[in-house]
């Protein structure tokens, strides 16, 4: 049985790293010429031909589009520094969708002359180095839980993935990660044939909170006071006071809240109310909001170097 896989660039993932030394003749053709460059890294599967790659990259920022799901990329210029002799810069395009990224850091000397160049000598010339650094989009397994879960977060963080039409038992992993990172807690599975109506456990010093996951595929679909009342009679029969359900319902149906807070007032049990909302927003809050491309040494540093530091 062939898995399922998908595509997802992550926030500190491999990068690939190739340079561009190159002379622009202002005054006349407007030819440049590759001199050197790195070599391209094999073991990515990345192409042999650095000045191809090159092209396809000035092609990504001139069309603005994914070379992965051709979605329009955001551009931005991160950092830039101009003087009479030299400009510097640094570039980025990125997907909102799938992740991927390239950085441009780009150095330009501007010369008087270039006796070198072998066609007429024009009123100033460009030297310049252009240094690319490529986010590589990660293809995860589906089937890997320890693999894909973080890359899952990245997904549905970035739109990519539908809550409501994961698998019930990758929703409830799904569920405990996001909830063990939120809550700072340990959390155990249990969800499953004769689960007793706990999908997870979080446990944070001796009091244990019981957690319910439910799926609902239906875009409208409101959650009803039936799961409510069940969580309640299991967090009844075992002895817990806290739990909390979560559904990928757009809402709530009015008499769940109420017996939600029914059971809060009157008998001191807190059952806290997660719709698919309020669990994507949940989500964003413990994904990490650092730009991918800054966790590049050699970008932060170059991006730190150009901007002007606040007295």
């Amino acid at each position: 049985m062939t898995r399922s896989r998908s595509d997802i660039a992550l926030p500190y993932h491999a990068h690939l790293e190739y340079e561009h030394n190159w002379c622009y003749d202002t005054g006349d053709t407007g030819t440049y010429t590759i001199k050197n460059t790195s070599a391209f890294p094999k073991q990515h599967g990345a192409v042999d031909d650095v000045g191809n790659r090159i092209r396809d990259t000035a092609d990504y920022f001139r069309t603005r589009k994914c070379q992965y799901c051709a979605t329009a990329v955001h551009q931005s210029t991160e950092a830039s520094h101009t003087t009479k002799e030299l400009i510097e810069d640094y570039a980025v395009i990125n997907c909102p969708a799938c992740g991927w990224w390239i950085v441009k850091g780009r150095r330009t000397h501007v010369l008087e002359t270039m006796p070198e160049m072998d066609f007429s000598p024009a009123e100033y010339y460009l030297a310049s180095k252009d240094t690319f650094f490529e986010g590589i989009v990660y293809k995860f397994d589906i089937g890997n839980t320890a693999e894909s879960l973080r890359a899952l977060r990245h997904a549905v963080v970035r739109g990519k993935k539908d809550l409501r039409h994961m698998a019930p038992r990758t929703l409830e992993l799904l569920v405990g990660s996001v909830f063990r990172d939120f809550f700072d807690c340990q959390v155990r599975h249990i969800g499953g044939p004769g689960d007793g109506g706990i999908d997870l456990l979080l446990i944070s010093g001796d009091c244990p909170t019981v957690v319910q996951v439910k799926r609902r595929t239906t875009g409208q679909q409101k959650e009803g006071v039936q799961v409510v009342r069940e969580l309640l009679g299991t967090m009844l029969l075992e002895d817990v006071n806290k739990g909390i359900i979560v559904s990928t319902a757009t809402d709530f149906s009015p008499p769940a809240k109420l017996a939600a807070r029914i059971a809060t007032e009157r008998r001191g049990v807190r059952v806290s109310l997660f719709n698919q909302d309020r669990l994507r927003d949940t989500l964003c809050l413990t994904e990490p909001q650092e730009k991918p491309w800054l966790s590049v040494n050699a970008v932060r540093e170059g991006i730190e170097h150009l901007t002007p530091q606040s007295s």
